[in-house]
Order: structure tokens, then sequence, then C-alpha cells
């Protein structure tokens, strides 16, 4: 859904910027697409070691004793309506609990440090709290 909506923008605002100087047009349009859609898959596998060591953090203070992190590349799980293609995703098993945790923005993926940690709850995700 993000890579759709910022394609949209994207070419809108080519095409008004393209009324004024039919060249600069194209460029605000690529300017826009490259660096909303491509730049933040480059930062998705370095920051992964940066989250992974801030989850483990928030383990240790919250003292949950992990069974397994595991990094969900493919099935983002019940977090798929939550995140968009640029965010990790990590899923967290203790102790029969399951937590799901975002990493990222919405639309600037992994140049964010922004972690969000949910609690699988029945059939629910309950949000727990936001590093």
């Amino acid at each position: 859904m993000r890579t759709i909506i910022l394609i949209i923008i994207a070419v809108l605002l080519g095409k008004i910027v393209g009324n004024y100087d039919s060249n600069l047009g194209f460029n605000v349009a690529f300017f826009i697409l490259f660096f909303t859609l491509l730049v933040p898959y480059a930062f998705v596998s370095p920051r992964n070691k940066f989250y992974r060591a801030e989850i483990e953090k928030w383990c240790l203070k919250r003292e949950i004793n992990s069974d397994g992190l595991e990094y969900c590349f493919f099935s983002r799980g019940k977090l798929r309506s939550k995140t968009s293609d640029v965010q990790s995703v990590f899923k967290l098993t203790s102790n029969g609990n399951l937590y799901w945790i975002s990493c990222g923005s919405w639309w600037l993926g992994c140049i964010s440090k922004r972690i969000r940690i949910y609690q699988e709850t029945d059939k629910s995700l309950l949000h727990l709290e936001d590093l």
C-alpha cells in the first residue's frame, strides 16, 4: 500500500511541477521515488543488528526470558496490516507468550529508530510500548 501511495504522490507532484517546467517535473518525480522507495531498503540489513540489541535490552529490563527472536522477512503475522514493506518485523517467544515487534517508521522504514512492541493475546494484539 505504501508503494502505491508514494507512486501516486510522485506522479501527481511531477505533473504539477511539469506544468511549469517539463524537465523539472520528471526530476521531481524521480527524486521522490528514489528517496522514498529505494533508499530505505538500504538501511534494513544494517539496522537489524541495532534492533536486535535494543530488543534484548528490553527483554533484560522487563525480565523476559527469550526462547527465540526470529526475523520475519516474508510473513509478518499479526503485524501485516500495521507495517509497511520497509519495516523490519521480529517475533519473540517467551514462556508461551508471543511478542511481535515492528521496527522503523511506516514511511521511511529502518531510517527511523522507532520500535513498537505488541503482545499477542487470544486473537488480538495488545500494544505494550514504544522504544
